[in-house]
Protein backbone atom coordinates (compact mmCIF):
# COMPACT_ATOMS: atom_id res chain seq x y z
CA UNK A 1 0.00 0.00 0.00
CA UNK A 2 2.15 2.90 -1.25
CA UNK A 3 0.06 5.57 0.55
CA UNK A 4 0.81 3.88 3.86
CA UNK A 5 4.51 4.68 3.47
CA UNK A 6 3.71 8.38 3.00
CA UNK A 7 1.20 8.64 5.85
CA UNK A 8 2.62 10.24 9.02
CA UNK A 9 3.27 7.69 11.74
CA UNK A 10 1.01 9.38 14.34
CA UNK A 11 -1.96 9.16 11.96
CA UNK A 12 -1.25 5.49 11.26
CA UNK A 13 -1.07 4.94 15.01
CA UNK A 14 -4.50 6.51 15.63
CA UNK A 15 -6.09 4.43 12.85
CA UNK A 16 -4.42 1.31 14.22
CA UNK A 17 -5.71 2.16 17.70
CA UNK A 18 -9.31 2.09 16.45
CA UNK A 19 -8.72 -1.39 15.01
CA UNK A 20 -6.76 -2.69 18.00
CA UNK A 21 -9.74 -1.81 20.21
CA UNK A 22 -11.83 -4.51 18.53
CA UNK A 23 -9.27 -6.92 17.03
CA UNK A 24 -6.46 -6.77 19.55
CA UNK A 25 -2.83 -6.18 18.46
CA UNK A 26 -2.00 -9.77 17.43
CA UNK A 27 -5.02 -10.23 15.16
CA UNK A 28 -4.47 -6.82 13.59
CA UNK A 29 -0.81 -7.52 12.82
CA UNK A 30 -1.60 -11.00 11.46
CA UNK A 31 -4.40 -9.63 9.31
CA UNK A 32 -2.26 -6.76 8.03
CA UNK A 33 0.53 -9.16 7.04
CA UNK A 34 -1.87 -11.49 5.23
CA UNK A 35 -4.41 -9.12 3.66
CA UNK A 36 -3.81 -5.98 1.64
CA UNK A 37 -7.31 -4.71 2.48
CA UNK A 38 -6.44 -4.82 6.18
CA UNK A 39 -3.30 -2.77 5.51
CA UNK A 40 -5.37 -0.25 3.55
CA UNK A 41 -7.50 0.42 6.62
CA UNK A 42 -4.46 2.01 8.25
CA UNK A 43 -4.61 4.95 5.81
CA UNK A 44 -8.24 5.75 6.66
CA UNK A 45 -9.09 8.52 9.16
CA UNK A 46 -9.36 7.08 12.66
CA UNK A 47 -12.68 8.85 13.29
CA UNK A 48 -14.35 7.09 10.33
CA UNK A 49 -12.92 3.74 11.37
CA UNK A 50 -14.05 4.20 14.98
CA UNK A 51 -17.63 5.02 13.91
CA UNK A 52 -17.84 1.91 11.73
CA UNK A 53 -16.30 -0.31 14.42
CA UNK A 54 -18.68 1.08 17.06
CA UNK A 55 -21.67 0.34 14.82
CA UNK A 56 -20.59 -3.25 14.25
CA UNK A 57 -19.91 -3.82 17.95
CA UNK A 58 -23.27 -2.32 18.93
CA UNK A 59 -25.10 -4.47 16.37
CA UNK A 60 -23.33 -7.81 16.81
CA UNK A 61 -21.08 -7.69 19.87
CA UNK A 62 -17.28 -7.35 20.00
CA UNK A 63 -16.43 -10.97 19.15
CA UNK A 64 -18.72 -11.18 16.11
CA UNK A 65 -17.63 -7.74 14.90
CA UNK A 66 -13.96 -8.75 15.15
CA UNK A 67 -14.63 -11.93 13.20
CA UNK A 68 -16.35 -10.00 10.40
CA UNK A 69 -13.54 -7.45 10.15
CA UNK A 70 -10.95 -10.23 10.16
CA UNK A 71 -12.77 -12.19 7.45
CA UNK A 72 -13.73 -9.17 5.34
CA UNK A 73 -11.70 -6.02 6.16
CA UNK A 74 -13.47 -4.12 3.37
CA UNK A 75 -16.54 -3.89 5.60
CA UNK A 76 -14.78 -0.86 7.15
CA UNK A 77 -13.77 0.75 3.86
CA UNK A 78 -15.24 4.09 2.84
CA UNK A 79 -16.95 4.76 -0.49
CA UNK A 80 -15.48 8.14 -1.50
CA UNK A 81 -17.04 8.11 -4.99
CA UNK A 82 -20.48 7.91 -3.43
CA UNK A 83 -19.67 10.25 -0.58
CA UNK A 84 -20.42 7.54 1.96
CA UNK A 85 -18.41 6.57 5.00
CA UNK A 86 -18.28 2.93 6.06
CA UNK A 87 -20.51 3.76 9.03
CA UNK A 88 -23.18 5.30 6.79
CA UNK A 89 -23.16 2.25 4.50
CA UNK A 90 -23.39 -0.16 7.44
CA UNK A 91 -26.23 1.87 8.95
CA UNK A 92 -28.24 1.69 5.70
CA UNK A 93 -27.72 -2.03 5.22
CA UNK A 94 -28.54 -2.85 8.85
CA UNK A 95 -31.79 -0.94 8.53
CA UNK A 96 -32.72 -2.76 5.32
CA UNK A 97 -31.91 -6.15 6.85
CA UNK A 98 -33.83 -5.35 10.03
CA UNK A 99 -36.87 -4.47 7.97
CA UNK A 100 -36.54 -7.79 6.14
CA UNK A 101 -35.79 -10.36 8.85
CA UNK A 102 -35.99 -8.49 12.16
CA UNK A 103 -33.12 -7.37 14.35
CA UNK A 104 -32.69 -10.76 16.06
CA UNK A 105 -32.00 -12.54 12.76
CA UNK A 106 -29.67 -9.99 11.14
CA UNK A 107 -26.53 -11.62 12.56
CA UNK A 108 -27.41 -15.03 11.08
CA UNK A 109 -27.90 -13.43 7.64
CA UNK A 110 -24.72 -11.34 7.74
CA UNK A 111 -22.28 -13.70 9.44
CA UNK A 112 -21.76 -16.05 6.44
CA UNK A 113 -21.43 -13.07 4.05
CA UNK A 114 -20.12 -9.89 5.75
CA UNK A 115 -19.86 -8.28 2.30
CA UNK A 116 -23.63 -7.70 2.50
CA UNK A 117 -22.91 -4.85 4.93
CA UNK A 118 -21.14 -2.98 2.13
CA UNK A 119 -23.96 -3.33 -0.41
CA UNK A 120 -25.19 0.22 -1.09
CA UNK A 121 -28.10 -1.02 -3.24
CA UNK A 122 -29.30 -3.60 -0.71
CA UNK A 123 -32.79 -2.11 -0.38
CA UNK A 124 -33.30 -2.46 -4.13
CA UNK A 125 -31.87 -6.00 -4.08
CA UNK A 126 -34.38 -6.94 -1.38
CA UNK A 127 -37.21 -5.39 -3.39
CA UNK A 128 -36.33 -7.42 -6.50
CA UNK A 129 -36.00 -10.64 -4.48
CA UNK A 130 -39.29 -9.94 -2.70
CA UNK A 131 -41.04 -9.51 -6.07
CA UNK A 132 -39.47 -12.77 -7.24
CA UNK A 133 -40.03 -15.03 -4.22
CA UNK A 134 -42.63 -13.22 -2.16
CA UNK A 135 -41.58 -11.60 1.10
CA UNK A 136 -42.48 -14.55 3.34
CA UNK A 137 -40.75 -17.11 1.11
CA UNK A 138 -37.70 -14.87 0.82
CA UNK A 139 -37.28 -14.71 4.59
CA UNK A 140 -37.10 -18.51 4.78
CA UNK A 141 -34.81 -19.00 1.78
CA UNK A 142 -31.90 -21.33 2.73
CA UNK A 143 -29.60 -19.31 0.43
CA UNK A 144 -30.82 -15.90 1.60
CA UNK A 145 -27.32 -14.62 2.50
CA UNK A 146 -25.89 -15.52 -0.90
CA UNK A 147 -28.89 -13.98 -2.70
CA UNK A 148 -28.57 -10.73 -0.77
CA UNK A 149 -24.92 -10.51 -1.80
CA UNK A 150 -25.94 -10.40 -5.49
CA UNK A 151 -25.98 -7.03 -7.22
CA UNK A 152 -29.46 -5.82 -8.02
CA UNK A 153 -28.49 -5.14 -11.64
CA UNK A 154 -27.40 -8.77 -12.04
CA UNK A 155 -30.66 -10.00 -10.48
CA UNK A 156 -32.69 -7.85 -12.86
CA UNK A 157 -30.69 -8.95 -15.90
CA UNK A 158 -30.85 -12.67 -15.03
CA UNK A 159 -34.59 -12.57 -14.36
CA UNK A 160 -35.15 -10.77 -17.68
CA UNK A 161 -33.11 -13.48 -19.46
CA UNK A 162 -35.06 -16.29 -17.77
CA UNK A 163 -38.39 -14.68 -18.57
CA UNK A 164 -37.32 -14.27 -22.20
CA UNK A 165 -36.23 -17.93 -22.39
CA UNK A 166 -38.99 -19.60 -20.37
CA UNK A 167 -41.80 -17.11 -20.20
CA UNK A 168 -42.58 -14.99 -17.15
CA UNK A 169 -44.75 -17.51 -15.30
CA UNK A 170 -42.41 -20.47 -15.85
CA UNK A 171 -39.33 -18.42 -14.94
CA UNK A 172 -40.90 -17.42 -11.63
CA UNK A 173 -41.94 -21.01 -10.93
CA UNK A 174 -38.46 -22.38 -11.65
CA UNK A 175 -36.68 -19.79 -9.51
CA UNK A 176 -39.11 -20.12 -6.63
CA UNK A 177 -38.71 -23.90 -6.66
CA UNK A 178 -34.91 -23.67 -6.56
CA UNK A 179 -32.94 -20.45 -6.20
CA UNK A 180 -29.71 -22.14 -7.32
CA UNK A 181 -30.19 -21.23 -11.00
CA UNK A 182 -30.68 -17.54 -10.24
CA UNK A 183 -27.78 -17.55 -7.81
CA UNK A 184 -25.41 -19.36 -10.19
CA UNK A 185 -26.10 -16.95 -13.04
CA UNK A 186 -25.65 -13.90 -10.81
CA UNK A 187 -22.37 -15.27 -9.48
CA UNK A 188 -21.20 -16.01 -13.05
CA UNK A 189 -22.01 -12.43 -14.06
CA UNK A 190 -20.10 -11.10 -11.07
CA UNK A 191 -17.11 -13.35 -11.83
CA UNK A 192 -17.07 -12.19 -15.46
CA UNK A 193 -17.14 -8.58 -14.32
CA UNK A 194 -14.27 -9.17 -11.90
CA UNK A 195 -12.18 -10.85 -14.59
CA UNK A 196 -12.87 -7.98 -16.99
CA UNK A 197 -11.81 -5.52 -14.29
CA UNK A 198 -8.58 -7.44 -13.67
CA UNK A 199 -7.87 -7.62 -17.41
CA UNK A 200 -8.48 -3.87 -17.73
CA UNK A 201 -6.16 -3.18 -14.79
CA UNK A 202 -3.45 -5.41 -16.26
CA UNK A 203 -3.77 -3.71 -19.66
CA UNK A 204 -3.44 -0.30 -17.99
CA UNK A 205 -0.37 -1.50 -16.09
CA UNK A 206 1.20 -2.77 -19.35
CA UNK A 207 0.41 0.53 -21.07
CA UNK A 208 2.10 2.51 -18.30
CA UNK A 209 5.08 0.17 -18.32
CA UNK A 210 5.51 0.55 -22.08
CA UNK A 211 5.16 4.33 -21.83
CA UNK A 212 7.80 4.37 -19.09
CA UNK A 213 10.16 2.22 -21.18
CA UNK A 214 9.63 4.50 -24.16
CA UNK A 215 10.46 7.53 -22.00
CA UNK A 216 13.65 5.86 -20.78
CA UNK A 217 14.60 4.93 -24.33
CA UNK A 218 14.08 8.51 -25.57
CA UNK A 219 16.12 9.79 -22.65
CA UNK A 220 18.98 7.43 -23.48
CA UNK A 221 18.83 8.46 -27.16
CA UNK A 222 18.97 12.12 -26.18
CA UNK A 223 21.96 11.48 -23.94
CA UNK A 224 23.67 9.59 -26.74
CA UNK A 225 23.13 12.39 -29.27
CA UNK A 226 24.31 14.94 -26.77
CA UNK A 227 27.51 12.98 -26.12
CA UNK A 228 28.12 12.60 -29.86
CA UNK A 229 27.74 16.34 -30.32
CA UNK A 230 30.20 17.00 -27.53
CA UNK A 231 32.67 14.56 -29.06
CA UNK A 232 32.32 16.20 -32.47
CA UNK A 233 32.86 19.65 -30.97
CA UNK A 234 35.93 18.45 -29.07
CA UNK A 235 37.35 16.92 -32.19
Amino acid sequence: VPKLRDRPAPLVATSAKALVAVLGPERLVTGALQKRRMRQLLIYPSGELQQAVDLLVAAFGADEAAGMIEAYPSVLRTRPRMGLTAAATIQMTLQALTNLVGSEQVLYVVKPRPAILRAVGLAKTIRILSDTFGIDNLRTQPQLSALLECRWRDLEAVMDELKADLGAAEAMRVVQADASLLLARCQAANEARMQARVACRQAETRRKREAYKATLSESEDDDGDHNDDETANWE
